[in-house]
């Protein structure tokens, strides 16, 4: 039981770390293109 709710955690976690990655993947991106800034 507790190795399943390992695994979940883990998912949870990698999926919080990818939104970052892409949040901040945007953000460079605004910044090398500013007409598609997204403030």
């Amino acid at each position: 039981m507790f190795f399943v709710g390992f695994i979940v955690i883990n998912q949870v976690v990698g999926w919080f770390l990818r939104v970052d990655y892409l949040e901040c993947y945007l953000k460079m991106t605004a910044m090398n293109y500013p007409q598609y800034s997204l403030d």
